[in-house]
């Protein structure tokens, strides 16, 4: 798999049974962000087979605190 960013991981696991997969696409937080970089896109992921169900999508907002 081509690296999508510096800052986002994938993880995949797979059931050797079903033949079913889970896909996980995360930032990471190994980093502080730069205030200046917005990340509103990730490139495509390419999977192989159907796409059935997007189980979780979910976006944080940070908003600064005093």
């Amino acid at each position: 798999m081509d690296q999508m960013d510096a800052d986002i991981v994938a993880v995949t696991r797979h059931c050797p049974e079903t033949h079913q997969s889970v896909v996980l696409v995360a930032y990471t937080a190994f980093s502080h962000p730069d205030p200046y970089y917005k990340r509103d896109y990730i490139k495509p992921i390419r999977v192989e087979g159907t796409v059935d169900e997007v189980i979780l999508e979910a976006t944080l907002i940070h908003k600064n605190a005093k």
